[in-house]
């Protein structure tokens, strides 16, 4: 039987095959969105630029909600930014800008602060070696439990189905 994290990393190379990501050329940021406007409203309404192959809308409670739309090729972006202000039906100003390009590394680590090469211990309690930091869940040893944790940043997946 293989083991667990062999095939989590096997699932996690399948998926890897599976992602789609889109020129940032190609993709357009668009902010200030109603929370009454539905995704395909909002494809509809960017068809007059161009082809539009996906939006994704990142709602948000309290505020308005933003997305990114995708076209075929960079044309339709270039179209819209030389064309603001937007207006979306009754008169809300859509917030269009380019979408930011990110360097791998930045995208691996959202803040960009430098980070300390060696470890550092304490907090408010005093370094750990004196009996401070973290109280952590003790599992017991030897008790056969291994957690693994995975975070994946994904921008757009497009599942084929054979």
């Amino acid at each position: 039987m293989r083991s667990f994290r062999t095939q989590t990393l096997n699932l996690l190379k399948s998926l890897r095959r599976t992602i789609v990501r889109y020129p940032d050329a190609h993709q357009l940021f668009v902010g200030n969105i109603p929370h009454d406007v539905e995704k395909p409203e909002l494809m509809e309404f960017f068809e007059q630029f161009g082809s539009v192959l996906d939006f994704k809308i990142i709602s948000r409670e309290k505020h308005p909600n933003f997305g990114f739309v995708v076209f075929n090729n960079s044309e339709p972006v270039q179209k819209i930014l030389s064309s603001r202000p937007i207006e979306l039906f009754d008169n809300v100003r859509l917030n269009v800008q380019k979408k930011k390009t990110h360097s791998p590394r930045e995208v691996e680590r959202r803040d960009a602060r430098p980070r300390p090469e060696e470890p550092r211990g304490g907090g408010v309690r005093g370094p750990s070696s004196q009996g401070g930091g973290t109280n952590k869940p003790n599992l017991g040893s030897g008790c056969g439990i291994k957690i693994l944790r995975f975070e994946l940043k994904i921008q757009t997946i497009i599942i084929v189905e054979p």
